[in-house]
């Protein structure tokens, strides 16, 4: 019988916090020839069955050899690979993403592949930053004259829900200008 070891904080990131990120569990002791079942794989990464078979199917990953009554049995690298898929997703990959990772270069590690990516996910976060910014800006001032209105009138008319009537003052409107 094996002994189930969490190692759930053994990769230290090296980042401005220092903190730990947590990696899949793993079976312990090592057994390159043992193979897993798709359960065990779930209660050892965390994940559940579905999300395992969801990753299969969207190529993330590989199809693990079958029994012959056809029950999944996978080697212990897909919990590296699971380890990988969680981490990209905690850097806000999407499932996509990872897969034209894992996927992209015959299965090589591509560190260019990995730069670009990373560019393109900050250059998309500092657009989302910015458009939050300006939210939050548009909001602050709905809130002052809401307080302004509240000290001088009280509730009598608010002008934060006027503007929005108007379609002023917010976001652009998402409805069609020709639909009237």
């Amino acid at each position: 019988m094996r002994t189930v070891v969490l190692m759930r904080y053994a990769c230290k990131l090296k980042s401005t916090s220092d903190t730990y990120l947590p990696v899949a569990t793993r079976l312990s002791p090592p057994d390159t020839a043992a193979r897993l079942t798709i359960g065990a794989v779930a209660k050892t990464s965390g994940l559940t069955v579905e999300a395992i078979r969801y990753y299969e199917r969207l190529g993330l990953l590989p199809s693990p050899g079958r029994t012959p009554g056809g029950r999944r049995l996978y080697t212990r690298a897909v919990l590296t690979r699971l380890t990988f898929i969680d981490q990209a997703k905690a850097l806000g990959l999407t499932l996509a993403q990872i897969g034209d990772l894992l996927n992209g270069s015959k299965g090589t590690r591509s560190c260019r592949s990995m730069h670009d990516l990373l560019t393109r996910q900050l250059r998309e976060l500092d657009e989302r930053i910015v458009a939050l910014q300006q939210l939050r800006a548009t909001l602050a001032q709905h809130q002052r004259a809401c307080a302004a209105e509240l000290a001088t009138s009280g509730t009598r008319s608010c002008p934060t829900w006027t503007s929005l009537e108007c379609g002023e003052g917010a976001v652009p409107s998402r409805r069609r200008k020709d639909r009237g």
